[in-house]
C-alpha cells in the first residue's frame, strides 16, 4: 500500500507568501502552488486536492471564488497568520468531508501535538530503509500502529506485514511456528512455511520481543546476518528477505544485563529506536482522539461529551494510555443515560 498524504492546494497572489507557506507544512501534506484563482480550476481538475488554503495578499478577498467548490475544506489565511499554517491545516483536517475519508483512515496517529509530529517524522524519514526497528513505550500508545505505519511507507510495501506475538510463542514450538517444517519431521508435522517464509518479500514484525524465546534468539541472529533458514526436518536452506520492526515496552538492555536476551541479537534489533510517546506527554492531542473515538464508536447514536467531562479526563494520567481512552469511552458510550457524556459518566 503506498503512502497517503494529504494534498493541499495554497493559493495567493504573492510568490513569497506561498513560499513561506510551504516551509511550514508538516510531512504528511503534499502541497500545490497556485499563484491567483485564475488557475485554480484546472488545478482543482489536476491536482485533485483534499483542502484549499487561500493567503490574502491585498485588500480584495478572493473567498467567493472557493464557494463553487463547496466539497473542499477551505480556509482562508492573511499574511500574519502563516506561522500558523501547520494549526490551520489541523483544523481543515477536521472539517466534515467525504474527501477526507480515507486520507484519515490511512493516517496511523491522531493529534497534532508536537510528540506526534516527531514521532511522524522519525517516522516518515525511517521507513524507506532497510534499517531494523525497534519502537518502544508503554503498553497503549500505539507500537502496533507505528509498525504499520512504516510498513506502508517502505520498500517492501507490496508485501504481507507479518505479526507474531512473541509471549504467545511457547519454546517447543517456537522453532516450527518461525521456520516451519516438512511433513514427516515428527509426529503430525504437515508442511508448514512458517512466520519467516511469510514475511518474505514484505515486513516481519516481532511484538513483545523482550519474550522471544532465547534458545531461539541465536537461529534467528544467524538469519538475519544471512537470509538463509531450513525448516525443521529439512537439510536444505531457503532464502527470506524481509523488512524487521520489533517492539517491547520493558527495557531490553536491562534484560540483556539480567542474562534473558542475547546481547547480539538486541544490537542486531537496536539499529534505529522509535519510542512512541505515553498519552500524559502529548495530552493536548486528548480533545482530538476522544472526538475521533466517539466518532468511530458511535454505531447506533450520536454522541458528545460535556466540558466537565473533557476536564476529567484531562486531568487523569491514563496509565493504559490511548488503548485505555478508547474502552472507557467505549464503556461510557455504553452505559450512559445521555447523549452527552458527563463526568459522572468515566469511573476512575
Amino acid at each position: 500500500m503506498s503512502q497517503l498524504k494529504i494534498r493541499v492546494l495554497v493559493t495567493s497572489s504573492s510568490s513569497d507568501y506561498l513560499t513561506r507557506f510551504q516551509g511550514k507544512v508538516p510531512l504528511n501534506y503534499e502541497v500545490f502552488l497556485c499563484d491567483g484563482w485564475s488557475q485554480v480550476e484546472e488545478a482543482i481538475r489536476s491536482y485533485d486536492p483534499h483542502l484549499i488554503v487561500e493567503i490574502q495578499a491585498g485588500a480584495t478577498p478572493l473567498t467567493p471564488a472557493a464557494l463553487r467548490h463547496p466539497h473542499l475544506p477551505f480556509i482562508k489565511l492573511t499574511p500574519e497568520s502563516l506561522n500558523l499554517a501547520s494549526h490551520a491545516l489541523g483544523e481543515l483536517l477536521d472539517q466534515p468531508s467525504a474527501r477526507l475519508e480515507t486520507v484519515r483512515q490511512n493516517l496511523p496517529f491522531v493529534g497534532k501535538s508536537p510528540a506526534i509530529q516527531r514521532l511522524m517524522k522519525l517516522i516518515d524519514k525511517v521507513a524507506p530503509t532497510d534499517a531494523a526497528v525497534l519502537l518502544t513505550g508503554e503498553n497503549g500508545t500505539g507500537k502496533e500502529l507505528a509498525a504499520r505505519a512504516l510498513h506502508e511507507r517502505s520498500l517492501n510495501r507490496q508485501g504481507s506485514l507479518v505479526a507474531v506475538n512473541c509471549s504467545a510463542i511457547s519454546s517447543g514450538l517456537a522453532e516450527s511456528e518461525l521456520f516451519g517444517t516438512i511433513k514427516g519431521a515428527f509426529t503430525d508435522a504437515t508442511d508448514h512455511g512458517g512466520y519467516i517464509a511469510a514475511a518474505s518479500g514484505g515486513t516481519l514484525f516481532l511484538d513483545e520481543v523482550a519474550d522471544f524465546p532465547l534458545e531461539q534468539q541465536a537461529k534467528m541472529l544467524r538469519l538475519l546476518e544471512t537470509r538463509d533458514f531450513r525448516r525443521v526436518g529439512c537439510s536444505e536452506a531457503e532464502n527470506a528477505n524481509f523488512r524487521l520492526i520489533s517492539a517491547s515496552n520493558v527495557d531490553l538492555a536491562e534484560r540483556v544485563r539480567e542474562g534473558r536476551f542475547r546481547r547480539d541479537f538486541f544490537h542486531r534489533l537496536h539499529v534505529v529506536e522509535i519510542r512512541l510517546p505515553a498519552l500524559r506527554d502529548r495530552i493536548e492531542d486528548l480533545p482530538m482522539l476522544t472526538a475521533h473515538f466517539l466518532h468511530v464508536l458511535k454505531a447506533k447514536t450520536q454522541v458528545s461529551i460535556s466540558a466537565l467531562a473533557m476536564e476529567k479526563l484531562a486531568a487523569y494520567s491514563w496509565p493504559g494510555n490511548v488503548r485505555e481512552l478508547r474502552n472507557v469511552l467505549e464503556r461510557a458510550i455504553i452505559l450512559a443515560e445521555n447523549v452527552e457524556l458527563q463526568p459522572e459518566d468515566f469511573e476512575f
